[in-house]
């Protein structure tokens, strides 16, 4: 058993030498693989192949157009929803974060009510904007009237009984 290990590290050596890489390139062959976490605590970027996986597994679909930036990603990507979306994403963790002039799916005034008719709400009056939400009064088939609340970060809805 010994005697492998030590072939095996004399045999990592010599190659390491023939491949002009001296014999510290090596040393740390023995060691065990280290973790990605552990590499992303040093600070460095993730790759951009892992940046496109993780916004897979949320949802993301469509990724184009991703170019890395000095401390993150660029990436042009369809919601779940399929809306356009162009998201700022953190080069270290691989989340989404807020950035100027990006979004997380932003809705529009103008996409509400063929957002609400996706859910199988008719709107029945214009779109409000409040407490950063828009609000919008609808119904769903005979029932009652009910007003909306959307958020346009998500597209999430809610509704109180008017």
């Amino acid at each position: 058993m010994r005697e492998s290990r030590l072939f095996g590290t004399a045999f990592a050596a010599a190659l390491a030498s023939l491949l002009g890489l001296g014999p510290g390139a090596a040393s740390g062959l023995q060691a065990p693989p280290e973790a990605y976490q552990a590499q992303q605590e040093s600070g460095s970027a993730m790759p951009l192949w892992l940046v496109r996986y993780k916004l897979r597994r949320r949802g993301y679909q469509d990724i184009s157009a991703a170019s890395a930036g000095p401390d993150g990603f660029t990436v042009l990507a369809q919601d779940r929803w399929g809306r356009r979306v162009k998201l700022y994403v953190d080069g270290a963790s691989g989340e989404a974060v807020p950035r100027s002039g990006y979004g997380l799916a932003q809705l529009k005034a103008a996409d509400v009510p063929a957002h609400i008719a996706g859910l199988g709400y008719r709107c029945l009056g214009p779109v409000g904007a409040s407490r950063q939400h828009f609000e919008v009064l609808a119904r769903m088939g005979a029932q009652e009237p009910v007003r909306l609340h959307i958020d346009p970060v998500s597209g999430a809805v809610w509704h109180e009984r008017s």
